[in-house]
């Protein structure tokens, strides 16, 4: 799936299957901020964030597919934050 900066998905194809992503501007924040915990290793910060990401369980096999998603979807996010001021 294709993300651009003024339709941002609300749902994601994670090893061929479709997971719904919570997509609210506070969660995608408590995830930047959790990403950016020094307290934690980043693999640990990188597992809270996916499951607090998408709805149900991602599968061990795909997790990296899983956080280039992720990755990608706050860089659009954080831009789109900043064409809207």
């Amino acid at each position: 799936m294709s993300m651009d900066l003024w339709s941002l998905p609300t749902t994601a194809i994670i090893g061929g299957k479709e997971y719904e992503i919570k997509t609210d501007f506070r969660e995608v924040l408590k995830i930047i901020k959790g990403l950016s915990n020094p307290d934690l290793p980043e693999w640990v910060r990188w597992h809270i964030a996916v499951g607090s990401f998408f709805v149900g369980e991602i599968p061990t096999n795909c997790m990296k597919e899983a956080m280039d998603f992720l990755s990608a979807f706050i860089s659009l996010f954080l831009l789109s934050l900043q064409a809207a001021s």
